[in-house]
């Protein structure tokens, strides 16, 4: 990288040099709303430049081309940060820890749109929790409510912590429990409001995963193991079964929308709906048990 020059950059001059390194891994389009996060996430205050001879400071020009320079490896904007947006807060992530997705945002969306009409939850549990993005978001919008993040990654887990410190304060309701689901399912506290982000994708069909994903977020939060893509769904319906009465919120793999949803509809006493997220590919499922 070249050394910026002291009266630093115009902003025409630096977004063609980020550019140019952040396309070797990244289209144009991503490589400009990177630019754009990369300002939100870390200048909130800042204005975004609208103008090509906008100054650019120097150090804060060299500081964007060194991450430009490691997104040009492949390097997900997030982790090079070490932070990312979701909902109305910023999440410290890493390596280890999925990347905080804008579906998952739809899915938290759709329980607090329900919750309006409904008194709060007493128990909530997140199976899957990874960055604890939907965790330390339910804990804040349902106050009185006790909260189990719940993670078979002592990574993944360590992060819900500390986001949880971080934006609740010492004094929150979320309890980390390290778990594997698949195997200790029968450990799971009982819950009136149940939510995951399993993992969705056969471990046969890595080809349904961008290449950036594949080689950088964690093969643990995103491969179901073996061939059935559903293993999750099978043993999240089997725990929902045993629930007295409740609302299951989940995300799912487009690609079996109408098997996901057949396995909660074969359950005696539930309603089951699909909703579609924001680019119209079936995205959520809402299960809701009624107490006999």
């Amino acid at each position: 990288m070249e050394l910026i020059p002291e009266q630093g950059l115009t902003f025409a001059a630096l977004r063609q040099e980020f550019d140019a390194l952040v396309t070797r891994a990244f289209s144009l389009d991503e490589s400009r709303a990177m630019l754009r996060l990369l300002y939100t996430l870390e200048w909130p205050e800042a204005v975004f430049p609208r103008f090509a001879d906008d100054c650019i400071p120097a150090a804060r020009a060299t500081y964007i081309l060194a991450v430009a320079a490691r997104l040009a490896e492949g390097e997900p904007l997030q982790y090079v940060l070490g932070k990312a947006p979701f909902a109305a807060y910023v999440f410290s992530v890493g390596p280890g820890v999925l990347i905080p997705r804008p579906e998952t945002e739809e899915l938290l969306a759709w329980i607090a749109e329900d919750y309006r009409d409904l008194p709060e939850p007493q128990h909530i549990v997140d199976i899957g929790c990874g960055s604890g993005c939907l965790a330390v978001s339910m804990a804040f919008l349902f106050r009185s409510a006790r909260v189990s993040a719940v993670d078979v990654s002592a990574v993944a887990l360590a992060f819900t912590a500390s986001n949880a410190v971080r934006i609740l304060g010492t004094g929150h309701s979320i309890q980390c429990l390290e778990l594997d689901f698949l195997r200790e399912a029968d450990r799971l506290p009982a819950a009136d409001l149940m939510v995951s982000n399993p993992p969705y994708i056969a471990a046969d069909a890595v080809h349904e995963v961008d290449l950036h994903v594949q080689s950088h977020e964690p093969h643990l939060a995103l491969y179901a193991p073996g061939s059935d893509a559903l293993v999750f769904y099978r043993r999240l319906a089997d725990c929902f079964r045993r629930q007295e009465a409740g609302r299951f919120y989940c995300e799912i793999n487009p690609h079996y929308a109408a098997e996901t949803c057949a396995l909660f509809d074969g359950l005696s006493g539930v309603e089951v709906m699909l909703r579609k997220d924001i680019t119209g590919k079936d995205r959520m499922v809402r299960c809701i048990k009624k107490a006999p």
